[in-house]
């Protein structure tokens, strides 16, 4: 039998907070990382704790870039990469999404 997650982020959901929350239901660690490489993104990699703050306990999850800094992509800058359109800020450091030749062909970023 399948499991389904419902998840309403009305308010927003921070990423390393949803991931984190994802090992405590018991996703695990292996799994996440291997799905989460599918993404194609080089030069990461999580690393998780258990916490308890004021009474509350839970894992947190430090998601690391190579090189310590990451370019910060908007939504509609997203969309537009995903339809096809330029995303020069996207693109800054390279086409985005990358693609080589084990991964699906995927579009391309026009800087």
């Amino acid at each position: 039998m399948a499991k389904l997650l419902y998840i309403d982020p009305f308010g927003g959901a921070a990423g390393d907070m949803l991931l984190g929350a994802l090992l405590d239901l018991g996703v695990a660690r292996e799994r996440l990382q291997e799905v989460l490489g599918g993404l194609h993104l080089p030069g990461w990699r999580l690393d998780s704790e258990r916490v308890s703050r004021h009474g509350f306990a839970g894992t947190r999850v430090t998601v690391h870039v190579e090189g310590g800094v990451h370019p910060h992509v908007t939504w509609p800058t997203s969309r537009s990469c995903w339809a096809g359109r330029s995303c020069r800020s996207a693109c800054a450091s390279g086409p985005w999404p990358p693609s080589d030749a084990s991964s699906p062909p995927r579009r391309r970023c026009t800087a």
